[in-house]
């Protein structure tokens, strides 16, 4: 729970920056050359993805409530418990 807000971060703001000032070198050549970018930029572009990945997945995935209720009124959960050994 203590990452669910992590989207809305000022570290989540810095890695946005930083996507952003490789993306405005991409655009700003020509494309006649591939973009060199420096060891520095580079890790820090690697770093800033790996926290936007593990930020979007610390969101989880959206379920319905009814079809959980659902599934529990069903006793399917006890099918899962018994799966486990």
């Amino acid at each position: 729970m203590a990452r669910r807000d992590d989207g809305f971060s000022f570290d989540a703001l810095e890695d946005l920056d930083t996507v952003v000032e490789v993306i405005q070198q991409v655009t700003l050549k020509d494309g006649s050359e591939p973009l060199a970018l420096d060891q520095e930029t580079r890790w820090r572009l690697q770093d800033a993805l790996e926290r936007a990945k593990a930020r979007e997945e610390a969101q989880g995935r959206p379920f319905s409530r009814r079809e959980v209720n659902a599934s529990l009124r069903d006793d399917e959960h006890h099918n899962l418990t018994h799966q486990q050994w």
